[in-house]
């Protein structure tokens, strides 16, 4: 790669030329991710003379483990800080001479810092132009964060289901269902329900008998739940494919205290239940019904026999799936 990057230079256009010293040290910065990235599977440290020996052909390296294969990091210092702060202001990428004046430093502080951070394992290098970094999040911080959206979005379930089943089905609606059920879908743990966005986080069931008609008519309506700071388009399209297997299907919204802030992603939302008939109720307290809103109405679809017994055979429990049976005879 060395020689690659002392050919680049010196066949370069003068438009575009590199100095052979900023492409040694884009190098250099490469083999120090690569010497970080094996630091995450156990070794703490490798010191910069141990990496320049081993380019020299010397293949032992000095590295200290750390137990239970965790990396001891160290500390940021203030420039580090403040060059991760910067490019997260940028969307966490941007190209080096962007984010070189949005710094406001002079060469040799902004290269020095950079290449720290890449042997650090904390930014990799893009394209484009003069280069270009983007931050990569460590594998702990994206866990921590997705565990914390789940958590914020299970606690959500019980006082919506409870609402459901107390008061919209009943007096908000009006579906005048002579039984009903709801149950959560989203603890089912890892049983395989159908691929992806085959489980909707809450599904109710409702059982209609009319006086002048044969039969019992069953409905079964689905609920995508987002906290939030989670809520995009992309729930629309979740409900979407909950829908192959019910009569119904909504998202529900959890409205933050600034609503304008997101007003247009809401109108993406919105736009986008009505184009495909996901009804969308927006709510601000999930256990007061006074505060829910829906701002599109689902439509009825006539679903499949077929995939409606099977939605029910697969996310409904046991005690729900009995009842049915029992009651639809």
């Amino acid at each position: 790669m060395r020689r690659q990057c002392l050919s680049r230079a010196k066949s370069g256009s003068a438009s575009h030329a590199v100095t052979v010293k900023q492409l040694f040290r884009d190098w250099s910065a490469v083999q120090g991710s690569a010497i970080a990235a094996a630091s995450a599977r156990g070794i703490e440290s490798v010191s910069k003379e141990s990496h320049m020996a081993r380019y020299k052909g010397v293949t032992k390296v000095e590295e200290r483990a750390v137990g239970d294969g965790e990396l001891a990091r160290t500390p940021l210092s203030e420039d580090e800080s403040k060059f991760l702060s910067e490019l997260g202001g940028l969307g966490g990428a941007a190209g080096n001479t962007t984010l070189m004046r949005k710094l406001r430093w002079a060469d040799d502080r902004y290269w020095d810092v950079r290449d720290k951070l890449l042997r650090e394992g904390l930014l990799e290098l893009g394209r484009g132009k003069g280069g270009s970094v983007r931050r990569i999040q460590p594998v702990s911080e994206v866990i921590a964060e997705t565990a914390t959206e789940a958590r914020e979005e299970r606690a959500l379930y019980d006082p919506i289901m409870k609402v459901l089943r107390d008061v919209w089905v009943r007096k908000i609606k009006d579906y005048r269902f002579d039984d009903i059920w709801v149950e959560t879908m989203a603890h089912q743990g890892r049983r395989q329900t159908g691929g992806k966005w085959s489980r909707p986080d809450l599904a109710l069931v409702g059982l209609t008998n009319y006086p002048y008609l044969p039969g019992k008519f069953l409905d079964v309506i689905t609920f995508e739940v987002k906290p939030e700071d989670a809520i995009d388009v992309s729930a629309v399209y979740e409900a979407l494919a909950h829908r192959r297997g019910a009569t119904r299907s909504y998202v529900l919204l959890q409205m933050p205290k600034k609503k304008d802030a997101i007003e247009p992603t809401l109108t993406v939302v919105r736009d986008e239940a009505v184009r495909h008939g996901i009804g969308v109720i927006e709510f601000t307290d999930p256990a007061d019904v006074e505060t829910w809103e829906e701002t599109v109405e689902a439509e009825r679809v006539a679903a499949d026999p077929q995939r409606l017994n099977e939605f029910i055979n697969v996310q409904f429990s046991a005690a729900v799936k009995d009842e049915l049976i029992r009651r639809a005879k």
